[in-house]
């Protein structure tokens, strides 16, 4: 999947999908590739996600950018 978190509405969607689908089957597996191609708002959660991955806080991190509320 490559992903542009909170302020993309289909890689939201689909990361709520995504979630559905590891909860029927946990033997899944996901590739998240970053997209940051959106300028400073897409490049800045980028990088903090890779740099949480290392730390081994990716998945929440993720998490709670998809869970932050959308602003227009």
């Amino acid at each position: 999947m490559f992903n542009h978190y909170h302020t993309c509405p289909h890689c939201r969607l689909a990361d709520l999908n995504y979630q559905k689908a590891f909860k029927n089957d946990p033997n899944l597996k996901l590739v998240i590739k970053q997209f940051p191609v959106l300028g400073p708002d897409s490049q800045f959660p980028a990088s903090a996600a890779l740099a949480l991955r290392k730390q081994g806080k990716y998945d929440e991190f993720r998490r709670a950018l998809y869970d932050f509320p959308k602003s227009d």
